[in-house]
């Protein structure tokens, strides 16, 4: 066989083994892995562990959620981004993060008291 043919098909199969590798690759982070906030809690935009099935009391249909509460999540998802948004600066206005900070840590309390309270209601229910 010829050098270059031979070199040619090293690469090709190097080339098909490393692509196969990495789209097999995982990567670790927010709603995967088995370790700390990863661990099926999906933390990204949309994914709230509730809507997902791993709300306290076993799964929640996504239309069981009041409106209110909807509109809490989105406004939440609003002032992260918006957190990380101004985090990003040159120069960082720190009360403006420390204002977006307290909103979403108000609205985040709001959230969790629902959705404690739900997982009472439906406990009790059982």
């Amino acid at each position: 066989m010829n050098r270059k043919v031979f070199g040619a098909l090293l690469m090709a199969a190097l080339l098909g083994l490393s692509s196969a590798g990495a789209a097999m690759a995982k990567p670790m982070g927010y709603g995967q892995g088995d370790f700390g906030w990863g661990a099926g809690v999906g933390m990204g935009p949309g994914h709230h562990g509730m809507m997902r099935g791993d709300f306290y009391g076993g799964p929640v249909d996504p239309k069981d959620v009041p409106k209110d509460v909807q509109d809490m999540m989105r406004e939440a998802q609003r002032l992260r981004l918006q957190m990380r948004l101004a985090l990003t600066e040159d120069k960082v206005d720190a009360g403006k993060v420390r204002s977006l900070f307290e909103k979403l840590h108000d609205i985040n309390g709001k959230i969790g008291r629902w959705r404690i309270e739900e997982a009472i209601k439906r406990s009790a229910s059982r």
